[in-house]
């Protein structure tokens, strides 16, 4: 892998996310899931939020299928954790978007959470505002 590591920002509170995760650079299963057990570790963190990942500024591309069901099965690992959330990922590019479906495919009925993967924040952002 070339491009510069992962590195992402976790804010708490906002309209109408719960909680914005912006990321950049260049994503890995273990960054995304040090991303993940970070948030999972706040006292904020609760059962039903309404959560945004940026992604947009993050390259997807370079990732195997096999590192995103690794991805998907260290989700699921975490399910527990996971109860009653509403997930809108944006992507930047076109090839990103795909790895994004293919996570939210392979955790599809594994996990209690309602996820969509989109190509704009506005288009993320009016879907967590229509729950």
């Amino acid at each position: 892998m070339t491009g510069m590591p992962m590195e992402y920002e976790i804010v708490w509170g906002g309209d109408p996310e719960d909680v914005l995760v912006t990321t950049s650079g260049q994503a890995t299963t273990d960054e995304l899931h040090a991303m993940t057990r970070s948030a999972l570790a706040d006292p904020r963190y609760r059962r039903g939020l309404k959560i945004l990942v940026d992604h947009t500024a993050t390259t997807l591309a370079e990732l195997s299928a096999s590192d995103v069901q690794r991805r998907a099965d260290l989700l699921v690992a975490e399910g527990p954790n996971f109860s009653l959330h509403r997930v809108a990922f944006v992507t930047g590019q076109t090839v990103d978007y795909g790895v994004g479906r293919m996570l939210q495919g392979w955790v599809e009925g594994r996990l209690d959470i309602e996820s969509r993967v989109f190509r704009s924040v506005d288009e993320a952002r009016d879907w967590l505002r229509s729950a």
